[in-house]
């Protein structure tokens, strides 16, 4: 389980990922209203407190991420449109292929669609989720099974 902080942070998987497919899930415990909370990938692997424009994990050019808050999908604080909000009790999945550099969500076991289809890194890349206040709580389901998608 993570908890959230006084201020925004964003947490990291210990190991990267380097090829294959991968999936997993992040429950969303408890959040505020309206739920900050962002889901996704990074190459940056750093939970230090930064500035304010650094503490979300696509505030920079190597994460990638849907935001609970609007269901919009982030990359270098570049946004678009691509589903709703997701708040309290929901569980978003991550799926992950590195070697097909694809990035796509399911909420609740629907698939909702790629968000990326170009993300390429030179190094590892970490699982990683942003909480924004104190009382956002969220847990990581690491041995989900990777959905089969038609």
């Amino acid at each position: 389980n993570i908890s959230g902080v006084d201020q925004a942070r964003t947490f990291y998987s210990n190991t990267g990922i380097t090829s294959g497919k991968h999936y997993w899930e992040i429950k969303i415990d408890q959040t505020s209203a309206p739920s900050n909370i962002m889901i996704g990938i990074s190459t940056v692997r750093d939970s230090r407190p930064l500035a304010v424009k650094d503490r979300f994990l696509t505030h920079h050019k190597t994460g990638w991420a849907l935001y609970c808050y609007n269901g919009h999908v982030y990359h270098k604080s570049a946004t678009k449109s691509f589903y709703r909000s997701v708040g309290t009790g929901a569980t978003v999945g991550v799926i992950f292929d590195a070697d097909n550099h694809l990035l796509a969500f399911t909420v609740n076991s629907t698939f909702i669609g790629c968000a990326y289809k170009n993300v390429t890194a030179t190094e590892p890349i970490f699982v990683a989720c942003t909480l924004y206040s104190a009382g956002d709580k969220v847990t990581l389901v690491a041995d989900a099974a990777i959905p089969i998608i038609e």
